[in-house]
């Protein structure tokens, strides 16, 4: 009975083996859409398929603007009269692209073209919210290069 399970394991292991081999070779070389998304910091092959098949194409959000807030790393606003209130993220969102953002965001705030958002807002708010601005302006460096078909280059 022990052999058997043994066995089974070894035949799982090989079978992860080859699905783990097919999905690091065959889409990236098949998407130029991944093949941008992998070339920001903090995303990798399994966030930049994530994105991809979260947001289906850029080109249905008019803009940047819109993009974020489909994220939902957009401030609610209330508005009465004359006095405007904004409060933390809408709810109302694509939790999931949100997630994937943010957990990038943890590894972009590293990178040098995302360091100074990182600092600047740190200092005042601390550290989450620090990261929420950080995945706003990582998704909407996302829209601009997957709308331009360029890849990203920082500060050159």
């Amino acid at each position: 009975m022990l052999k058997t399970y043994i066995d089974l394991i070894q035949i799982l292991d090989k079978l992860i083996l080859q699905a783990t081999q097919e999905f690091h070779t065959k889409p990236l070389k098949q998407d130029e859409e991944i093949r941008l998304l992998c070339d920001l910091p903090g995303i990798g092959d399994l966030f930049a398929f994530h994105i991809k098949y979260e947001i289906v194409t850029i080109d249905r959000f008019y803009s940047d603007k819109n993009f974020v807030s489909y994220a939902g790393l957009a401030p609610s606003t209330s508005q009465s009269a004359e006095v405007t209130q904004h409060g933390g993220l809408m709810h109302q969102s694509n939790h999931w692209l949100k997630w994937v953002l943010i957990e990038a965001a943890q590894h972009a705030s590293r990178h040098y073209w995302f360091q100074p958002t990182y600092k600047r807002v740190l200092l005042r708010h601390g550290k989450n919210i620090a990261k929420i601005a950080v995945a706003r302006k990582l998704a909407r460096v996302i829209y601009f290069m997957l709308s331009r078909k360029q890849p990203f280059r920082g500060r050159e």
